[in-house]
């Protein structure tokens, strides 16, 4: 791994990091979860595009009522859902056509792709 050999001793991963385990790379790994309030901010800062926010996220892992929230906020919300981290880019790739149209927002693999892209997305961390 990469991280590990530039000389990370830890590997903390919000997310997505369920593959890695110390016997995998040789360093400890910290999952970190996503709380309401890291989704809650990630989701007020796209208000700011005008567009579709696209909710790209580990379908294992987080589970909020996403209607009381787009209510709340006033924004179109469209959840899409991965099981496997090799699902990731063809979950973002169905919204290529449309990248002036949405935000994407999810967890740093989920961005770093929309970045590649070029398609706004928000951390939602």
């Amino acid at each position: 791994m990469r991280l590990v050999d530039m000389g990370a001793g830890v590997i903390v991963v919000i997310g997505g990091g369920d593959h890695l385990t110390f016997e995998k790379i040789g360093v400890p790994i910290i999952n970190l979860n996503l709380k309401t309030e890291d989704i809650l901010k990630a989701l007020y800062k796209s208000k700011k595009y005008l567009k579709t926010v696209v909710l790209i996220k580990d379908n294992n892992k987080t589970n909020y009522d996403y209607k009381m929230l787009k209510e709340l906020l006033d924004i179109d919300i469209v959840e899409d859902f991965f099981d496997l981290e090799s699902e990731v880019e063809n979950s973002l790739l169905k919204y290529l056509d449309r990248k002036n149209e949405v935000v994407i927002v999810g967890e740093s693999k989920v961005c770093d792709l929309a970045e590649k892209y070029g398609i706004d997305n928000k951390l939602s961390r």
